[in-house]
């Protein structure tokens, strides 16, 4: 199961549901965290935030992968969001390509208590050990 990678976790709060596929062994993507209109029923920005906090405590920092999927949401259009070309620009407060490193990780560092080492291991360390293979 160390191969397997379970993509868009992150448009749900059922810890329960992320709890028993990480025990399964494999890597969790909450890769559906940015700023914007989200789908109806789905959580907001600071809740997919809360996640990320919440995985960790639970044990399990060094199974999961993030991103935003702002281009490619915004590619396919639809979902309430808005062009490409409407979106504010890179480096910017809702900046669509950095918001998750300039807002959310700080944000799950500075006001939900993660440490920097546990960032760093999330944006760092996962990726290249799920692209080695190494568990």
């Amino acid at each position: 199961m160390n191969r397997v990678y379970i993509g868009h976790n992150n448009d749900s709060t059922d810890m329960d549901y992320r709890l028993a596929i990480l025990s399964k062994g494999v890597w969790m993507g909450l890769d559906r965290t940015y700023d914007g209109p989200s789908m109806p029923g789905t959580p907001d920005w600071r809740q997919r935030a809360e996640t990320i906090k919440f995985l960790i405590d639970a044990g399990y920092g060094h199974r999961i992968l993030v991103g935003h999927d702002t281009m490619v949401l915004n590619m396919m259009g639809g979902n309430g969001m808005a062009p490409i070309e409407k979106l504010p620009p890179a480096g910017s407060a809702t900046g669509n390509l950095s918001f998750l490193v300039e807002v959310v990780l700080p944000y799950v560092r500075d006001e939900l208590g993660a440490t920097q080492e546990q960032i760093d291991r999330i944006v760092y360390d996962n990726p290249r050990r799920f692209f080695e293979n190494k568990p």
